[in-house]
């Protein structure tokens, strides 16, 4: 079947190639990109959010970007230099095996820096990412939805859950078949394989708490202990760096400023959001925000009319 808005959003991409970013004045212009995983077989939770992209659309994204930005090193970020125009950093979030297996592989014989930005917990415990456990449970726990809906916790519930409502479940009704959990989340790594990554000069590791909570469920003694957490078990890396990604990363329902200045004041360099907005340098070197690529992006009118959407979101307009 044809899909008119796939259709639309290539003849759009199309028609604004280079006219988005290569006019005009855009001193310390920056797109950041993240992804999360990039496997031709990916998990059924990462099928049902849409997280990955296949290997040879990350191909092509990285081809892409690669044409119409100069790709720096993340560490630039923090230079103070003015770093002219069109920059981007390449981005990854929570630490799936592919990123491992088929991403970082792609961008060392390139030759194009990146960061991981970590959940520990399930790196070192082999335990599931947060997301991926309530998401198996709403998925096919009859029991876990009459729950939430008991504690009129809304949907999704990984973006509302917190430490405190899962403790609770458990206790009521047991705990989870972590194996099965597992299974459904798919392979994420391992200190073995960090460690063989953590002598390149082209990959740095960043926190992105010790599991998977969204910032807004945490009290700040939690917020802070899952800080705290994850920099002490990334301290065994010698990769490891100051820089914060916020889980999900959306502005207001995932973080406020107040999280922003907090994270500061705990160590953190810079933090990173999810809004879909390229930065301005000029303005803040901070807060950075990030425009998430997957499968769907798999061509470059379609990349495009994603840049246009974000370089559109950073200016404050709408559609």
């Amino acid at each position: 079947m044809i899909n008119i808005k796939i259709i639309a959003k290539k003849a759009i991409g199309h028609a604004c190639e280079k006219k988005l970013i290569f006019n005009g004045n855009n001193s310390d212009f920056l797109a950041v990109f993240v992804f999360h995983e990039v496997s031709d077989n990916p998990s059924q939770f990462i099928l049902d959010h849409c997280l990955s992209s296949s290997i040879s659309t990350f191909r092509t994204q990285i081809e892409w970007i690669s044409e119409n930005f100069d790709i720096i090193h993340p560490c630039e970020i923090l230079s103070g230099k003015s770093m002219g125009r069109n920059q981007a950093v390449i981005t990854f979030d929570d630490g799936f095996a592919g990123v491992f297996e088929n991403a970082l592989p792609i961008l060392r014989d390139q030759r194009v820096p990146s960061i991981v930005f970590l959940n520990m917990q399930p790196a070192l415990e082999r335990f599931p990412l947060l997301p991926a456990k309530i998401a198996y449970l709403s998925k096919y726990s009859t029991y876990f939805n009459d729950f939430l809906a008991t504690k009129r916790i809304s949907k999704p519930a990984f973006l509302y859950a917190s430490p405190q409502l899962i403790f609770e479940f458990e206790d009521k009704f047991g705990s989870t078949d972590n194996e099965l959990i597992l299974k459904y989340q798919g392979a994420f790594v391992d200190m073995d394989t960090l460690k063989r990554w953590d002598d390149s000069s082209l990959v740095i590791y960043g926190n992105h708490l010790f599991q998977h909570w969204n910032v807004r469920a945490l009290s700040e003694l939690d917020l802070s202990e899952q800080f705290i957490m994850n920099r002490a078990a990334l301290s065994q890396l010698d990769n490891a760096c100051d820089f914060f990604a916020f889980t999900y990363g959306q502005k207001g329902i995932c973080w406020n400023n107040r999280d922003v200045d907090f994270l500061l004041s705990l160590g953190a360099k810079a933090v990173f959001s999810s809004n879909g907005r390229t930065n301005s340098l000029a303005s803040s070197r901070t807060l950075i925000d990030r425009i998430g690529l997957s499968e769907q992006d798999n061509t470059r009118s379609l990349l495009w009319f994603r840049l246009r959407q974000a370089v559109r979101a950073s200016y404050g307009v709408v559609g």
